[in-house]
Protein backbone atom coordinates (compact mmCIF):
# COMPACT_ATOMS: atom_id res chain seq x y z
CA UNK A 1 0.00 0.00 0.00
CA UNK A 2 2.99 2.40 1.03
CA UNK A 3 4.69 1.80 -2.46
CA UNK A 4 1.55 2.44 -4.34
CA UNK A 5 0.67 5.80 -2.57
CA UNK A 6 4.36 6.86 -3.09
CA UNK A 7 3.72 6.13 -6.68
CA UNK A 8 0.22 8.43 -6.81
CA UNK A 9 2.35 11.27 -4.57
CA UNK A 10 5.15 11.25 -7.40
CA UNK A 11 2.95 11.05 -10.11
CA UNK A 12 0.83 14.29 -8.58
CA UNK A 13 3.60 15.98 -7.33
CA UNK A 14 5.22 15.29 -10.80
CA UNK A 15 1.73 16.75 -13.29
CA UNK A 16 0.34 19.11 -11.02
CA UNK A 17 3.47 21.11 -9.56
CA UNK A 18 6.74 20.15 -12.08
CA UNK A 19 8.30 18.44 -9.33
CA UNK A 20 10.76 15.64 -9.83
CA UNK A 21 11.62 12.88 -7.19
CA UNK A 22 14.79 10.44 -7.55
CA UNK A 23 17.04 9.10 -5.59
CA UNK A 24 20.26 6.86 -5.54
CA UNK A 25 22.50 4.86 -3.29
CA UNK A 26 25.91 7.43 -3.09
CA UNK A 27 27.78 4.78 -0.96
CA UNK A 28 28.25 1.84 0.60
CA UNK A 29 30.74 0.99 3.25
CA UNK A 30 33.69 2.93 2.16
CA UNK A 31 32.48 2.53 -1.41
CA UNK A 32 31.83 5.98 -3.05
CA UNK A 33 30.12 6.41 -6.21
CA UNK A 34 32.19 8.82 -8.14
CA UNK A 35 29.62 9.64 -11.05
CA UNK A 36 25.97 9.06 -11.42
CA UNK A 37 24.23 7.75 -14.87
CA UNK A 38 21.08 8.46 -13.88
CA UNK A 39 19.72 6.29 -16.80
CA UNK A 40 22.22 3.02 -14.66
CA UNK A 41 20.33 3.76 -11.52
CA UNK A 42 17.30 1.59 -11.89
CA UNK A 43 19.30 -1.23 -14.16
CA UNK A 44 20.76 -2.58 -10.76
CA UNK A 45 20.01 -4.12 -7.53
CA UNK A 46 21.62 -1.31 -5.48
CA UNK A 47 20.30 1.96 -7.39
CA UNK A 48 23.82 3.21 -7.96
CA UNK A 49 24.62 5.08 -10.87
CA UNK A 50 28.40 4.69 -10.71
CA UNK A 51 29.28 0.99 -12.75
CA UNK A 52 32.05 0.71 -11.14
CA UNK A 53 31.13 1.45 -7.85
CA UNK A 54 28.22 -1.32 -8.36
CA UNK A 55 30.72 -4.18 -9.21
CA UNK A 56 32.77 -3.06 -5.87
CA UNK A 57 29.43 -2.70 -4.05
CA UNK A 58 28.57 -6.12 -5.09
CA UNK A 59 31.82 -7.92 -3.92
CA UNK A 60 31.29 -5.99 -0.61
CA UNK A 61 28.03 -6.64 0.31
CA UNK A 62 28.90 -10.56 -0.78
CA UNK A 63 31.58 -10.34 1.49
CA UNK A 64 29.08 -8.89 4.75
CA UNK A 65 26.50 -11.68 3.68
CA UNK A 66 29.28 -14.52 3.80
CA UNK A 67 30.69 -13.04 7.28
CA UNK A 68 26.54 -13.00 8.68
CA UNK A 69 27.88 -9.44 9.02
CA UNK A 70 26.35 -6.08 7.69
CA UNK A 71 27.17 -2.65 6.36
CA UNK A 72 25.85 0.60 6.25
CA UNK A 73 24.96 2.70 3.44
CA UNK A 74 24.25 6.61 2.50
CA UNK A 75 21.60 7.75 -0.31
CA UNK A 76 20.80 10.95 -1.86
CA UNK A 77 17.15 11.87 -2.77
CA UNK A 78 16.74 15.01 -5.30
CA UNK A 79 13.57 16.23 -5.74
Amino acid sequence: MRVAAGAIARKVLSEQFGVSIRGRVSQIGDIKAQVCDWNYVRENPFFCGDRDAVTQMEALVLSMRTEGSSIGAAIEVFA
